[in-house]
């Protein structure tokens, strides 16, 4: 466990500096695929009790402007489903909850 615990740290530090920099989003000033796609993968092992944010204040400050592009009740729901996943009791997004977040994403679609 230690291992995959410091190999995440590596993979962590990568992610801050190579795709966030000094950006507010992984492409720039706005939200994208690429942040929702990133952010459920980080919740995976956060979801798991591992504290992927806890000294990370870039990381953290990122998720949080993620979950606010979102809207947080999205996310949260977004966020169950991870949590669905890994305790083996996925559920579909209800049509509400996958019609907002096809809203909020539409514009990368056109």
């Amino acid at each position: 466990m230690e291992i995959v615990v410091k190999q995440l740290r590596m993979i962590l530090d990568q992610f801050e500096q190579k795709f966030l920099q000094e950006k507010p989003f992984i492409i720039g000033d706005e939200i994208s695929l690429a942040d929702v796609v990133a952010v459920v993968d980080l919740m995976e092992p956060f979801a798991l009790g591992v504290e992927i944010f806890q000294d990370r204040p870039k990381l953290d400050a990122w998720r949080g402007r993620v979950e606010e592009a979102l809207g947080t009740e999205l996310f949260q729901e977004a966020y169950k489903n991870v949590m669905n996943m890994l305790t083996q009791t996925r559920e579909p997004l209800d049509p509400p909850t996958a019609g907002a977040l096809k809203a909020k994403l539409s514009y990368l679609y056109k």
